[in-house]
């Protein structure tokens, strides 16, 4: 055989060789994506910040599995830094094509827990999203700096009366990265592609924070589809609800932070921007989903809210509305809750005794009563 055609075939030998190692890579993060207790460990409190571990730590493996009694169970399984942007499925949308159709063909669309991480294919990007439960479809839309982790209360409390769906928003969580160019209107209308492929028509949105920005902009967008509205501690973007001076200062806060390491902004967020009074437990959970975050998501999600003023269309929302505010909450005070509900026709506003900005996760009973208050209320006849 010529020296050319030996070098062909031994060139086709070494790419066969490379393609079986990627498959058997995919199938190992396969399996570790099944198993979260197998990955990165909780991220610790400290002393004088809060810090994590990374993959690689000698003894990772065998501290995670010893760990103490109250880190057992669901709790563990959702702290437990569950994921960090994983390469493989964003640029591999074949694999994520084959994982979604394992899902549908295992019958996991029944009832589920909200622990397994599932993924829908939109629009070219890969949508990380967890569900649990039956029911009329509740779609839980996290803030910035928060993936769908942030919704484990809300996904265990309130799966008994609704089909509930907490997506990583593109830029957050297990979900890839969007283009720079991205806006909230980009957002929503990512969203609007996630329900379709999920065959949701018509759902209940709840949004906290940036979440309750973009569940605004999906109703100006596509009203016909919002059935109910929950809008806790959350803003008319940062421009139609903060004074000029506090949006510039939030902004520049936001454009330094996402180029730091990630123990330095949750050492300078957690648990003070988010929380009135924070456990240790609760510290460590927020942690571990601060410390994930993603540099562009952050910087794009502080750039939306800075630039969005949503009060001229909060007049023309026309579907029941819940204002849901943790009592203390710093971030988006009660003055601009109050001005919401003034704007938002027939809205309700109702206020959480001992809760700050993320009041879901500081008061998830009070939280869960409120909004199944106001989702069941028999009396209430949405608009078609």
């Amino acid at each position: 055989m010529e020296p050319g055609h030996e070098r062909v075939k031994a060139g086709r030998a070494a790419q066969a060789r490379r393609d079986r190692d990627d498959q058997h890579e995919v199938r190992r993060q396969a399996r570790r994506r099944r198993d979260p207790l197998r990955r990165r460990p909780v991220v610790r409190a400290r002393e004088h910040g809060l810090t994590g571990h990374q993959d690689g730590d000698p003894g990772h493996h065998h501290s995670e599995r010893q760990r103490k009694p109250d880190h057992a169970g669901l709790r563990a399984t959702w702290i437990a830094g569950t994921y960090r942007r994983p390469d493989d499925e964003r640029s591999d949308p074949e694999d994520v094509q084959r994982r979604a159709e394992r899902t549908e063909a295992e019958g996991r669309s029944d009832v589920l827990t909200g622990e397994e991480i599932l993924y829908a294919r939109v629009g070219g990007q890969t949508i990380a999203y967890r569900t649990a439960g039956r029911g009329e479809p509740l779609v839980l839309l996290h803030g910035f700096l928060c993936d769908s982790r942030c919704w484990r209360g809300q996904l265990t409390g309130l799966a008994d009366r609704f089909h509930v769906v907490a997506w990583d928003a593109p830029g957050a969580g297990a979900s890839s990265d969007p283009a720079e160019t991205f806006t909230i209107t980009d957002w929503a209308r990512s969203l609007a592609g996630f329900l379709d492929e999920l065959g949701i028509a018509r759902a209940h949105l709840l949004g906290l924070s940036w979440g309750g920005m973009l569940a605004q902009e999906f109703f100006r967008l596509h009203p016909a589809r919002v059935d109910h509205l929950v809008l806790a501690d959350t803003y008319a973007g940062w421009k139609g609800s903060l004074p000029e001076a506090a949006v510039e200062q939030r902004r520049a806060r936001c454009y330094r932070d996402a180029s730091r390491p990630a123990q330095d902004v949750v050492a300078e967020w957690v648990p003070q921007d988010f929380f009135l009074s924070a456990s240790p437990e609760l510290a460590e959970e927020m942690a571990a989903v601060v410390a994930d975050f993603h540099p562009v998501g952050f910087r794009l999600m502080a750039r939306s809210l800075a630039d969005t003023d949503t009060t001229p269309m909060l007049e023309t929302i026309d579907r029941p509305t819940l204002l849901l505010w943790g009592e203390g909450d710093t971030r988006s005070p009660l003055s601009v809750a109050k001005r919401m509900h003034a704007a938002v026709r027939g809205s309700e506003l109702r206020v959480i005794p001992g809760a700050g900005h993320v009041s879901n996760m500081e008061k998830p009973e009070d939280f869960n009563r409120l909004v199944l208050e106001f989702l069941l209320d028999s009396q209430r006849d949405p608009a078609a």
